[in-house]
């Protein structure tokens, strides 16, 4: 890997794999002064400096993630996002307005919210990526409209209707939508995932967390009972309560434990065949993650931001990506400057 990596790009003509591999070069500390300021300006003017708020994080994270030697950008200006939000907030008070004059107009309201939903999701998605860009090159969104709607309405609807049956479908179809849907310039991604692989990776998840409620209830519950026969019974009565409630926190952590566990099984499986299966153009991804790591980092970020009533947050937002970057590699098929010289012109 150092070896292809020392090769520069204009050294080699003929077409040959290069690994450009991502790092985020960001630190707790630095992005600790920006939340800290982003949280009491935006608490301060009861939220409208919350647009200032999410284009600082926003740059922060992009300009410190690298690739090739090049960080990314957020070209977003906070006015245009607090024009957006003013908008959402009149609707709101026009809703409020008219649903405490007319409370049959609620439903109403709810029902042109649901159907404008997907409409939201595409624009703000196109919004999001044309303002991300790399050494001055845009990237861009094209899903079209009815897309969103199969999307972001139609599959959800299905998969709470069938219980769940055709989630893996249904992440499959989206991800198709958000990728294939999206350029660097005009160079266009490409994904095509398996769905017996997405299947595979629910169904897993799912057995742990079926597994795991099975033995932590049952578990408890013999516990408990146990607990219960060897008191003496004048003391039951009120031993058992807090007994009762002490049990149900400790199978709620474990259980919580098991869930992030899972998600992080679910997310290292599908990310890792996802980028294993994504192009632009001829150039490959390729990702290293491991459950085992990423659920270490997500116990710690947790326990760690709750015994810090919060204040850690900054450091576990920055652990976090640093791993998510540096586990995240590009292949590079000839030239990488081609590429980016089209993408430009």
């Amino acid at each position: 890997m150092q070896t292809q990596e020392a090769v520069t790009d204009s050294s080699v003509d003929r077409p040959r794999l290069g690994v450009k591999p991502f790092d985020f070069r960001g630190n707790g500390f630095a992005y600790f002064k920006i939340w800290i300021v982003n949280v009491l300006l935006t608490a301060i003017t009861l939220g409208l400096y919350s647009p200032w708020a999410y284009v600082r994080r926003k740059r922060y994270f992009y300009n410190h993630t690298i690739v090739a030697g090049n960080a990314f950008d957020y070209t977003a200006q906070p006015l245009e996002l607090l024009k957006r939000r003013l908008i959402g907030v009149v609707i709101f008070a026009v809703y409020l307005l008219v649903a405490s004059i007319k409370p049959q107009t609620e439903l109403f309201f709810i029902a042109a919210f649901v159907l404008a939903l997907p409409l939201l999701i595409r624009e703000w998605k196109n919004f999001h990526t044309w303002h991300t860009t790399y050494r001055n090159v845009r990237f861009d969104f094209r899903g079209n409209l009815p897309g969103a709607y199969e999307m972001y309405l139609v599959w959800p609807i299905l998969s709470l209707l069938t219980l769940g049956l055709i989630y893996p479908f249904a992440v499959m179809r989206r991800k198709h939508y958000d990728i294939n849907n999206s350029s660097f310039s005009s160079t266009s991604f490409s994904t095509h995932l398996s769905i017996k692989k997405l299947y595979e990776i629910y169904a897993i998840a799912g057995l742990i967390l079926i597994g795991a409620l099975i033995v932590v209830w049952f578990g408890g519950a013999r516990f408990i009972v146990n607990t219960y026969s060897n008191l003496d019974q004048n003391l039951a009565g009120s031993a058992m309560s807090s007994i009762r409630w002490s049990v149900i926190f400790f199978m709620t952590v474990i259980m919580i434990v098991v869930g992030s566990f899972a998600y992080a099984f679910v997310y290292v499986e599908l990310s890792t065949h996802l980028w294993r299966n994504t192009r632009l153009e001829q150039h490959r991804f390729r990702s290293t993650y491991t459950t085992q790591k990423l659920f270490l980092i997500l116990l710690a970020n947790a326990a760690l931001t709750g015994i810090t009533l919060g204040l850690y947050w900054p450091w576990a937002r920055v652990r976090l990506a640093r791993y998510r970057a540096q586990q995240l590699e590009l292949l590079a098929t000839g030239n990488l400057n081609e590429l980016i010289d089209s993408s430009k012109s």
